[in-house]
């Protein structure tokens, strides 16, 4: 999992959009999975935890939970919990900087499907926890135990949709959005993410490539300028 670091102006933008409207309550999800989301909720929970703040992140991915390979500092073995009674509040195990409680170890999935059951968990866990940050499956990805979008939705203050430029088709974009308004989504905001472009010292060479056909030793010389920049060939 790449974290992304906690002095970058990327996570300064996603801090104003959660500033601007007092979002305690954030969701991440993207359409299709393996864009990014998980790691912008983990990125977004160390931001907020080096504020002092009390941060609660909850992996409601089923299709993909939380491993310990992703953060090496779960413990091999975490106690069970529910939203129906108090144990969501007491076995939040502490993670590297946040607390953490996985789907893998949630009991009575099916009470979750009961609103003023998992309205009134939430509102005792915002009484403890400063932040609540869920981790959701991916939106256009359905099987039977994943959580109701109308549920979280409605305790949410905040979607943060991770979307992967080069993955993402505009059609499927569309159907999520469509899938938000159904489930009375009260407000999301776009991330984008460039995991799968490859990097842009690439995509100039190939720019030269096409444009300067006709001219080889230009072409040539100004490859030669962009291959000495290296930095234009790494991911940031």
């Amino acid at each position: 999992m790449k974290i992304i670091p906690k002095n970058y102006q990327e996570l300064e933008v996603i801090f104003e959009a959660i500033n601007s409207e007092n979002s305690r309550c954030i969701a991440f999800a993207s359409p299709n999975g393996y864009s990014g989301a998980t790691s912008l909720a983990i990125s977004v929970a160390k931001r907020l935890s080096g504020r002092n703040e009390r941060v609660l992140v909850i992996d409601l991915n089923t299709c993909n939970p939380i491993t310990s390979d992703e953060l090496t500092s779960i413990p091999n073995a975490l106690a069970t919990w529910s939203f129906g009674d108090i144990s969501c509040q007491l076995n939040a195990q502490m993670v590297e900087d946040f607390y953490f409680l996985s789907i893998t170890q949630l009991k009575d999935l099916a009470l979750v499907r009961e609103k003023d059951v998992f309205g009134m968990a939430i509102l005792m866990l915002k009484q403890e926890f400063d932040y609540i940050l869920f981790d959701m499956s991916p939106i256009c990805k359905r099987n039977h135990a994943n959580f109701p979008l109308h549920l979280l939705f409605s305790v949410t203050d905040l979607l943060l949709l991770d979307i992967a430029i080069g993955k993402t088709t505009q059609e499927t974009l569309d159907t999520v959005v469509s899938e938000l308004k159904q489930a009375h989504c009260k407000r999301y905001e776009i991330v984008v993410s460039q995991m799968y472009m490859p990097p842009l010292g690439e995509r100039i060479i190939d720019s030269i490539n096409q444009r300067f056909a006709k001219l080889p030793k230009l072409k040539h010389r100004l490859i030669k300028l962009v291959n000495k920049q290296q930095w234009l060939f790494h991911g940031v």
